[in-house]
């Protein structure tokens, strides 16, 4: 609202961020998944999708917001495949830093790089669709854990996992708060921010 923002237009952002990096989680999980079956996780985020837009014509969860705009789902949906490929880019360095700290702790090989991306993605995918925990607490580590345990062993395996958890936690938390410490920009009139922006 402060830099005049529509509710609604901020909303379809949220969503479709959330479902881009999903889908782009699901082409990454191929790489330990096989392509078969990283293309059914990949239907079955599509078709909940398609099953979100139709059924729900409205946005329910403000008041006034009124009808999904039609222009705001367009951008969005235009926004989709640069979308998707810049978070396999993120995905592919998330599972590069999941990596790196399983080298931190145990003798990983460069070699299973590929694996450690899709394990990652895999288990944040996971983590996504257990509604009940919070940011998939619990649900991406057992997921680690499990997919790694072969490798690792069970015991590194749940170290791992909840070592990566405490790095991004930490890394959160950190960031978050040297946000509070930067000095605030100019405050500026609101200006209509159009659809795609």
């Amino acid at each position: 609202r402060n830099r005049g923002v529509p509710i609604q237009r901020a909303l379809v952002s949220v969503f479709a961020e959330i479902a881009y990096s999903a889908v782009a989680a699901a082409a990454a999980s191929s790489l330990i998944l096989g392509w078969i079956a990283a293309a059914g996780v990949f239907l079955g985020l599509a078709a909940l999708l398609v099953l979100a837009f139709a059924v729900r014509g409205r946005v329910t969860s403000l008041r006034g917001a009124g009808r999904l705009d039609r222009q705001n789902v367009l951008a969005a949906l235009r926004a989709g495949p640069v979308a998707v490929v810049l978070y396999l880019l993120v995905w592919g360095m998330y599972g590069i830093a999941f990596w790196a700290t399983g080298r931190a702790l145990f003798a990983v090989p460069a070699s299973d790089i590929p694996r450690y991306i899709g394990v990652f993605a895999l288990a944040w995918l996971a983590g996504l669709v257990a509604f009940f925990a919070p940011g998939g607490i619990g649900v991406r580590e057992a997921v680690i854990a499990a997919l790694l345990t072969g490798r690792l062993g069970q015991a590194d395996a749940i170290v791992l996992a909840a070592t990566s958890r405490i790095v991004l936690s930490g890394i959160d938390l950190v960031a978050g708060a040297a946000s509070f410490g930067l000095p605030a920009r100019r405050r500026r009139e609101p200006r209509p921010v159009g659809a795609g922006q």
